[in-house]
């Protein structure tokens, strides 16, 4: 049976040690949707999406609508009812039959998410479907838990776009807390995922670069396994304050250097990000969001363990959160 993690995502795992747990948790991947993950889905009042567009760069997104915006169609098919917002940069692309895509399902109150990466398999009238060919439950870790409300009222303001961060935007993303970031494989399609910290875990060192900590995840590497092998990526940050989403395209890379991880605490490696395209939709959302609380897996100092030992301990946790978010796709509360 052929591995459902590709090259990259190997390699990262042979490099950080944690093969044998990274192959173990890949076997939760699946081609289609349990019962308990459709109903996930259309509860839903916004989903992440990431893909490349006609000119090659990489973009992640939000699209919003109410619950049902996104409606399973059987096991392997979802159609994506509207959704996509004023001047979204991937508009155009999500018109594209054949076009692959990633999507990160995610309930910020409960700190569920899943992922759902597939091809476009038609299109009409304002909606399209996906065809699935990965799907997968992620655990809660890092997710900063928000409330959400309806807010159709927003005023939008002009789009800016440049090449480059202003000082406001800079001000902005050196406080966020959460971003998604989209990256793509030339087999496996797009992906998009969650990334969250403490705020200032984004570190804005000019105006088209920046960082962020890699923190322990599911050892599975599917972000960083595909900029292993392409660096194009998007990030997508929303201020559902003032309902403005700001995202920036271009390359990343990682720095596994023990110098540039000291500089985070608790950082497995570090994520830098040149930006090629930054575009901001003031207002754009129809959303607020009320913040709860920070997730209890908020970095911690490194221990002074040694890695065999910090590694059974990081397993074993790992092992009790897919459990939990098994639970997603698989329908046990």
């Amino acid at each position: 049976m052929a591995s459902p993690l590709h090259e990259g995502e190997i390699a990262l795992q042979e490099r950080s040690g944690a093969r044998d747990i990274g192959a173990a948790v890949g076997r939760a991947i699946r081609d289609h949707m349990p019962s308990a993950a459709q109903e996930f889905l259309q509860q839903l009042p916004f989903v992440v999406l990431g893909a490349a567009d006609e000119n090659g760069d990489v973009w992640a997104t939000h699209l919003v609508g109410e619950p049902g915006l996104v409606r399973p169609q059987g096991d392997r098919t979802v159609i994506v009812d509207g959704g996509i917002l004023p001047d979204d940069p991937l508009a155009a692309t999500l018109g594209e039959v054949g076009r692959p895509v990633g999507m990160l399902g995610i309930e910020l109150s409960s700190r569920r998410r899943m992922r759902l990466n597939g091809r476009i398999e038609s299109v009409d009238a304002g909606a399209f479907t996906i065809s699935t060919t990965e799907v997968y439950a992620n655990c809660p870790k890092y997710i900063q838990a928000h409330n959400f409300a309806w807010n159709a009222d927003r005023e939008r303001g002009e789009v800016r776009r440049s090449t480059w961060l202003d000082d406001c935007q800079r001000g902005w993303l050196g406080a966020v807390d959460t971003c998604s970031i989209a990256t793509v494989h030339a087999e496996r399609g797009a992906d998009c995922s969650h990334r969250g910290g403490m705020p200032g875990f984004v570190q804005v060192h000019s105006d088209h670069q920046l960082s962020f900590p890699d923190y322990v995840g599911n050892f599975m590497f599917q972000t960083l396994g595909n900029i292993d092998l392409d660096p194009r990526s998007g990030l997508v940050f929303a201020d559902y304050e003032s309902g403005t989403l700001l995202h920036v395209t271009g390359d990343t890379r990682v720095d596994w250097s023990d110098g540039r991880r000291a500089e985070f605490e608790a950082a497995e490696r570090i994520v830098d990000f040149e930006m090629k395209c930054v575009i901001e939709r003031p207002g754009v959302v129809p959303l607020t969001a009320v913040f709860v609380d920070y997730s209890k897996f908020r970095p911690r100092p490194r221990g002074s363990r040694d890695a065999s030992e910090r590694y059974r301990k990081l397993a074993s946790l790992h092992r009790r959160l897919l459990v939990r978010a098994e639970r997603v796709t698989r329908g046990r509360r």
